[in-house]
């Protein structure tokens, strides 16, 4: 039996359905229903573990403000967003920018997710990419100098720490992110 503090804090899930034919083929609600059974399910089989275990999962931004993304899930109608973020502790939304602030920045896209979190006394966490995305190489930092991650960080945490529902900040992913923030590191001590 581990102590408390060296136990596990949660589980994150990251289910995307829209990857799926089924969703491709206009399937919305259906495959929605299903993704929100599932959470539902996750929710609980936490809970039963470990009522201090905490639930996390990943959504787009896209989730909220249209009508395609609007369902009922047990006897309740909401935007697919809110669904998730009631039966999770938080969600980090992938807020996809290198723009922070500012109309279709990262903080200007996860404002409905934002404001739904504090009208629920929930948390979000805006992410931010560092994988090569070819068709929209402008929401990505891959190959950008290191100095405007840790920048954007920076503004983004400031525009936002005081913002109800603003959890953090999450990054994608590891294995670009890692020599980004080791040259960013050679370079600060490197100086005067």
């Amino acid at each position: 039996q581990q102590p408390r503090e060296a136990r596990f804090a949660g589980i994150h899930y990251d289910i995307e359905p829209y990857t799926t034919k089924r969703w491709k083929r206009g399937e919305y609600t259906q495959v929605s229903t299903e993704l929100l059974e599932t959470i539902r399910i996750l929710r609980y089989t936490t809970e039963q573990a470990d009522p201090y275990l905490r639930l996390s999962h990943d959504i787009p931004f896209w989730y909220s403000g249209t009508e395609d993304y609007e369902l009922e899930f047990r006897g309740v109608t909401k935007f697919l967003n809110e669904h998730i973020q009631d039966q999770c502790d938080s969600v980090g939304i992938m807020s996809y920018r290198t723009k922070m602030v500012g109309e279709h920045s990262a903080a200007y896209i996860s404002r409905e997710e934002l404001a739904y979190a504090a009208s629920t006394n929930k948390r979000v966490y805006l992410s931010l990419e560092t994988i090569p995305l070819p068709d929209t190489p402008q929401i990505s930092f891959y190959q950008r100098d290191p100095e405007e991650l840790v920048q954007a960080i920076r503004e983004l945490h400031a525009q936002l720490r005081h913002t109800p529902g603003y959890g953090g900040i999450y990054l994608h992913y590891y294995s670009q992110l890692r020599p980004m923030i080791e040259a960013w590191n050679a370079r600060s001590q490197n100086k005067p």
